[in-house]
């Protein structure tokens, strides 16, 4: 299957077959150098057709997990890049999950102002929501995201069989972004996630379809594609709060994210569906509510009418409003102590 995406102001192709990470050099230019971006977690046989058919090909090996999405693994890539005499000609290519994707997007959009990005996503997480858009980051001060640019790669390959490796609560991470989608564009998604471990793929797919119709309209977020943060303002706050990625991972973080700018109406069904994610429990009082400030001023999206949340009404419809900082501990404290009743 072939699908254009719609990156920032360009086209790019999503390559999804079983099976094409053994011959993924086809789509590589052989007088090109490489080099791979990936972690201790990913089987090399991923790139190893890469590495026997480019001769210029090299590989950086991060430790797994949110913390190597910092400032300092950014700067030793590129520092990696500068010793090998790479032009910005040549192509680098994140092949992992979410922080693999983010990370390796963010040293090609600066290493001499872009360098040929190909993107090779083995994770749910990476397939649904970091491989599409074109956003780019590092942490940074345990806050989420703070430092990154919008670039887009030039290919995507996405090979489903990367996920049969996979942990199932790595799986389940990376659906809590389809379910998002589910919520505020595409309602079919959420019947599929009554069966999501068989309708894996379908529901990959269509929420990679849902997200770039968003990004097509609006790829750098001025308007309509800020929907897509259903969930993650609190979402990332709980994440940073619970020590990036130790306790909550970022999808499941988004999962309990939603439930603070939910309808009440719908409520019962999120929980539904995130119960058949196995969301994991978390305990959480009005006395965490000073710390999820902290990171929530923080937030990439505040600005000085307050912090912008998206909320989902009753009939699934989106409706973006910016809070002050009472009205954000009023909202949190309100969800919170229905936890406990």
């Amino acid at each position: 299957m072939k699908i254009e995406l719609h990156g920032i102001n360009n086209t790019y192709p999503l390559i999804c077959e079983r099976g094409i990470l053994s011959s993924c050099s086809s789509y590589f230019d052989k007088n090109k150098k490489v080099l791979i971006v990936t972690d201790e977690n990913i089987p090399s046989s991923y790139y190893q057709d890469i590495l026997n058919n480019i001769d210029q090909s090299y590989v950086y090996i991060l430790p797994p997990g949110e913390k190597s999405k910092s400032f300092d693994n950014y700067l030793k890539i590129q520092s990696r890049l500068v010793e090998l005499s790479f032009t910005r000609n040549d192509v680098i290519v994140s092949c992992g999950g979410g922080v693999v994707s983010d990370l390796t997007g963010f040293v090609a959009s600066t290493y001499k102002r872009g360098i040929k990005w190909i993107s090779i996503p083995t994770s749910a997480l990476s397939m649904i929501d970091a491989s599409v858009g074109g956003k780019t980051a590092v942490d940074f001060d345990s806050i989420k995201n703070v430092i990154g640019t919008f670039y887009s790669p030039s290919l995507l390959l996405l090979d489903m069989d990367t996920l049969k490796s996979l942990p199932q609560r790595e799986l389940t991470n990376g659906l809590f972004e389809a379910l998002k989608m589910g919520f505020i564009m595409d309602k079919s998604i959420l019947e599929l996630m009554e069966d999501p471990f068989n309708n894996l793929e379908e529901i990959i797919v269509k929420s990679i379809i849902a997200k770039d119709e968003v990004v097509a309209i609006d790829p750098k977020e001025e308007n309509l594609r800020r929907i897509l943060n259903f969930g993650h303002t609190i979402g990332h706050a709980l994440e940073s709060h619970f020590s990036l990625g130790e306790t909550l991972k970022h999808g499941e973080a988004v999962g309990y994210g939603m439930r603070f700018v939910i309808d009440d109406s719908l409520k019962e069904a999120l929980k539904h569906y995130s119960s058949k994610l196995n969301l994991p429990q978390i305990n959480i009082s009005k006395n965490d509510i000073p710390s999820l400030m902290k990171y929530i001023r923080n937030d990439k999206k505040a600005s000085n009418k307050g912090v912008s949340f998206v909320f989902v009404d009753s009939s699934y419809k989106t409706n973006i409003k910016s809070l002050n900082n009472e009205e954000i501990e009023r909202l949190i404290a309100k969800e919170v102590e229905s936890w406990h009743q």
